[in-house]
Order: structure tokens, then sequence, then C-alpha cells
């Protein structure tokens, strides 16, 4: 609505006096300002046409939608209230209502907003992708796929809904589909930089590294400062174990972003895999410190560190590890053999038997756990829990066996 009538940009003459500019006037005057994204000076105009006529719903309107650009939240909801007050049966005012509590952060506020605008009339695609967005948000991907593919049927050149569409079908794994309707938005905002940035994505979840990079790099021509993108290309690199490459993508993403811990993370896989340990573990350091709450974190370090022989450091770094996913056997087995060269034999025992627990046929954990019994003096058990894993398919404890269990 608001776009529509900043066409009337021709109705304001300089040479025409002040005081002769009506309130409908004032608001046109700036609507065009607006849509011109001069949203500073537009406030003034739609002031005068809020001065001449207090109760002029669209000006309020207009100057809610400048105050948002401004990103003055407080004012811009103040501004809506008082043009829905004007005109409560405005379905556009309560869909921008819906919009500033997105703002907000108040998801369920703005799903009230967007849900009553739609009750007053189902046909406002706005409202449809703006439920389609918080539903994305609060991962209730179905309901949030129905509200994009409403918006879609309702505006089918709807850019923002198409590419919101795509994303949520990244996520669903439906990498192909999610690509066809990417393509579709490059064509429709072939200098958009977005849906280059997530065909990356989809390409990059697809192992199609190349045309991965492809899109990353088209995405940076139209937008070098999107966050994203250094990272996929770092993600496409990677994959591709151009390790150099890689790490310096991982680095201009951090640049953009620095509490960004999986860029953190991935240095200090690609300093590790280059050899250069010191550097790694700073980066998994790092990356521990945006994000303290990622078990992979503190097992990349823990790996790390018994590299370097510093097993004590890697000790602490499993059991943290293990706080975070309690139920990873794969941990406990980790920890148990760690334990046996510092000699924290019933620990290691302890572990051993944790994982057995879980899961009696693993190999690994009757090799450990006979390892563990055997520094603990208890040979025949140890012998016992050899057999077993030999049982499993263990050639080490098969090698024990022989040696330590003749009898």
């Amino acid at each position: 609505m608001l776009l529509v009538l900043a066409h009337s940009i021709c109705l304001y003459s300089q040479s025409s006096p002040e005081e002769l500019l009506s309130a409908k006037d004032y608001f046109l005057l700036g609507a065009a300002k607006y849509k011109c994204n001069a949203c500073e000076r537009s406030i003034d105009d739609f002031d005068q046409a809020i001065k001449l006529e207090s109760d002029y719903g669209d000006a309020y309107y207009g100057r809610s939608l400048a105050y948002l650009c401004l990103r003055k939240y407080n004012k811009a909801m103040i501004d809506i209230k008082q043009a829905t007050r004007c005109n409560p049966e405005e379905v556009l005012f309560r869909e921008l209502q819906g919009r500033i509590r997105s703002f907000y952060g108040d998801r369920r506020g703005a799903i009230d907003d967007f849900k009553k605008a739609l009750d007053m009339d189902s046909l406002c695609w706005q409202a449809w992708y703006g439920l389609a967005k918080e539903n994305y948000t609060l991962v209730k991907l179905d309901e949030s796929l129905d509200s994009y593919n409403e918006a879609i049927r309702l505006n089918p050149d709807f850019t923002l809904a198409i590419i919101g569409k795509g994303r949520l079908l990244i996520d669903l794994g439906n990498y192909p589909a999610a690509l066809a309707l990417l393509a579709r938005a490059r064509e429709l905002e072939p200098y958009y930089a977005i849906p280059y940035a997530y065909s990356s994505l989809a390409y990059l979840k697809l192992g199609d590294y190349l045309e991965a990079v492809e899109m990353a790099d088209s995405a940076l021509k139209y937008n070098s400062e999107l966050k994203m993108l250094y990272f996929y290309l770092g993600e496409a690199y990677f994959a591709q174990e151009q390790y150099i490459e890689a790490d310096f993508n991982y680095a201009k993403a951090l640049k953009k972003n620095k509490k960004n811990s999986q860029a953190w993370y991935k240095r200090g896989k690609t300093q590790e895999l280059m050899g250069i340990l010191k550097s790694a573990k700073k980066f998994y350091s790092k990356a521990i410190q945006k994000d303290p709450t990622d078990a992979d974190f503190y097992i990349s370090r823990a790996e790390l560190l018994m590299k370097m022989e510093k097993t004590k450091a890697a000790h602490s770094d499993y059991s943290k590890a293990i706080l975070l996913d309690k139920e990873n056997v794969g941990l406990y087995i980790q920890r148990g053999f760690l334990r046996i060269q510092l000699e924290y034999t019933a620990r290691a025992i302890q572990d051993f038997q944790f994982a057995i627990n879980k899961n009696p046929f693993i190999g690994e954990a009757w090799l450990g756990f006979g390892d563990a019994t055997y520094q603990n003096d208890q040979f025949r058990v140890a012998c016992n829990h050899w057999k077993r894993a030999v049982d499993l398919g263990s050639n080490e404890a098969g090698y024990k066996l022989k040696k330590f269990c003749n009898d």
C-alpha cells in the first residue's frame, strides 16, 4: 500500500507554499522518501501529516516503517499501535505489528499478530511469510513449510519466501528441491547475494564442492559482507583436502564474525592436519571459549593433546566431553585407555564397565577392560576379557592372549 502510493512523488513542488500541502501530500512525500531509503528524512513528512490529521492511520503506519528501517523498534511499535487504533480493520497494520514483535524477539506475540492478520484476510501473503519465518525460528519446520507454500501460492514471484523455503528444504535434506527454488530466486533477483549463498550450502551438503565454491564466489561478488560465505568456502576447500585455502577462508569468516565457534574449530582442524599443533590447540581453545557446550570441541582438543603427549590435559578434556555427552560409549572407552596410561586403574575399569553395560558387543571395550584388569594384577580375569574381545574381532586382544595367557 505505502509503496504504491509512493509513486506520487511528483505531487510535491518546491514552489508550493508549505501551508498549502495537505496531510495526504505530506504522507505521499514521506512515502516517496521512504521508498528511496531516505528513512530519516521521511519521518519529518509523516510528522507533518500527523500534525494536520491526528487520526491519519496511514501516516502512523508510514512513520512506523521508517522507524523500523532505522531500528528504532520502540517508536515503531508505538506508531503501529496508534495506526491500528485509527483503523483496526487494516490487515497490513496488524502484519507490521507482527514484524516489529519479531525484531523484539517476541516470537509468540509475532505469531499471534500474523494469525490475526490472516483471520482478517487469508490472502495476505506478507502475513503468511511472517508466520513461516517465525515457525522456522521456533524449529516448527512442517508448519513453516506450509506457510511458505501459501505465501508463494499467493505471490509466486515473492523472492524472500522462495529463498526462505529453499533454506528450509536444505534443513530437511531435500537439496535438489532447494536448489531448484534458489535458482528461481536468482532469476528473480540476479544481484541478490543470499540465494547464491544458500545454493553454496546446498551444493556443499550434496558434496559438489566445485559448485559450492562457484556459488559462494558469486555471492561474495554481490555482497562481500555476508558472514556465512567464507565459512562455506572453507568447508568446500576442507572437503577437498585443500587445507591452506580452507584455513584462509575460515580466517576471513572470523574477521566477519569472531563469535563463530565452528570457524574457530575448523581452523583448529586445518592447522592440525597441516601439522601446526600449537596453533591448532589455540584455535580449539577459542572454539571452546565461544561455545563451551559442544562436546566435539573438547574431543578434538583431547586428541590433539594426546599427540602432544599432554595426557593429563587430554584426560580433563575427555571428562568435560563426557559431561556434555553422557551416553557416548566411545568417549568412555577412549578415556579408559588414557586412564590406563595415567595408571588411574580403578577409574579405567569403571569406564570400560560402563561401556560394556551400554553395549556388550564392542571389542575395544573388552580389550580395554582386559588391559585395565591386567594392570590391576587380575590376570585370569584379564585373559577372559581378552578372549571376549577376540570373539568380537579384536586382533590386538589375540596378540595379548598369546603373550600373557599361554596357560
